[in-house]
């Protein structure tokens, strides 16, 4: 899909998403803008970038924007100062940035859908609907200024990552990873046939229902979430519901201190939390985590690239540090190794047939035996004698 289309089309999901409650004026700049990025890109094609895409963001939003902190400014002077004004123009300029802005938006946005409910007390104040209103409008309009600008950011990198269609690892073509290719990919690649694609599918089969949702929602959310991700406390989603709305990832309070913690703590104090969280939570995970990975790290990102590369959980094309996503990532690789030792539990309920081969070829072989008298003895078709036959023979 060209950039221009997938512009266009992240804009309008976001519009869908959370537009409803919003003010009028806003959702109609907001459907322009879709098709302004649309006619820039294909104008500009390679010239097209995060420079023009903030600066038509800028000229969508800012009057907006301006009115509510006017609005903020009136409703709650003697808190006014708290209520930093951003520069949209720079919203978009980075990861960081867009990540920063996101941020400060949800604080605003909270608090002005807070203070529409509870900011007047008096019977004589809670006649004053009008305000009330505006606020709830002003909160809404800036929850869809900040779904805009992630949805834009994401759809100017480039195409989302994806996930391997069979386990947790992150692919960037194609429908999965090097491990479970199919035979003709395979070959290309110098891989073996599709063994290990075989055994996806049975540890697939085997694992439990919810865990296999668990990963279907793993692969959905490793794509709209994008690499950074604002984390929100279920605390905090629980006392203030409207912020699970925000495209954030409410979880729970101890991964989220443990998520904060990553950001800020030296590593050697930081390393015995992760390790801990690991030993308890992913199991097996850890046992695949040997100590020299760990040794050798000397920071948090160090440790995460050490973690998913070949040696451990194989996850190469991981170009997320996020610890959001790592910690997911550990989870949800648990269960596809919980199904891994399943598979041979499951295959185990099946005859095994070696010695049975083994008479066979000594029929062929030793005693010169035709396969109509083989199938007479051991009871199975001349097409399966043939088969075990040739398997004998390579």
């Amino acid at each position: 899909m060209k950039r221009g289309t997938r512009l266009k089309r992240a804009v309008r999901r976001a519009l869908c998403s959370v537009g409803r409650g919003c003010s009028d004026e806003l959702v109609n700049l907001v459907f322009n803008l879709s098709s302004l990025l649309f006619s820039e890109h294909a104008l500009k094609h390679t010239g097209f970038g995060r420079r023009s895409a903030g600066e038509l963001f800028n000229e969508a939003v800012e009057g907006r924007y301006r009115e509510i902190c006017e609005l903020f400014k009136n409703l709650v002077a003697e808190n006014s100062a708290e209520f930093q004004v951003l520069e949209m123009n720079d919203a978009i300029r980075s990861p960081d940035s867009v990540l920063q802005t996101a941020e400060l938006l949800v604080a605003q946005s909270d608090y002005l859908s807070w203070y529409s409910k509870n900011g007047y007390t008096t019977a004589e104040e809670l006649n004053q609907s009008d305000q009330c209103s505006k606020a709830e409008v002003a909160s809404k309009d800036l929850q869809l200024i900040r779904y805009v600008l992630m949805a834009l950011a994401r759809a100017i990198d480039s195409s989302p990552e994806k996930v391997c269609k069979f386990c947790f690892r992150i692919i960037t073509q194609r429908l999965s990873c090097r491990k479970h290719l199919s035979t003709q990919s395979s070959v290309v690649l110098g891989q073996s046939g599709n063994v290990e694609r075989n055994r996806a599918k049975k540890i697939l089969d085997v694992m439990d229902p919810t865990a296999v949702r668990l990963l279907d929602r793993f692969r959905a959310q490793r794509i709209i979430l994008g690499d950074n991700v604002l984390v929100l406390s279920s605390e905090e989603t629980e006392r203030n519901p409207v912020s699970i709305l925000r495209n954030g990832a409410p979880i729970a309070p101890d991964v989220y201190r443990l998520i904060k913690l990553a950001k800020t703590e030296n590593w050697d104090d930081f390393k015995p939390k992760v390790l801990s969280f690991i030993k308890q939570n992913s199991p097996h995970v850890f046992k695949v985590i040997r100590p020299e990975v760990y040794e050798k790290c000397y920071s948090f990102n160090d440790f995460v690239g050490a973690v998913y590369s070949k040696g451990c959980l194989d996850n190469t094309m991981e170009a997320s540090l996020d610890p959001y996503w790592f910690f997911r990532t550990v989870v949800i690789a648990e269960l596809w190794y919980i199904g891994e030792i399943l598979v041979p539990q499951v295959d185990g309920r099946f005859k095994d047939n070696s010695e049975r081969d083994e008479r066979i070829l000594d029929y062929v072989y030793r005693q010169r035996l035709t396969y109509r008298e083989i199938s007479a003895r051991e009871g199975i078709s001349i097409g399966s004698i043939s088969k075990i036959v040739k398997r004998g023979a390579k």
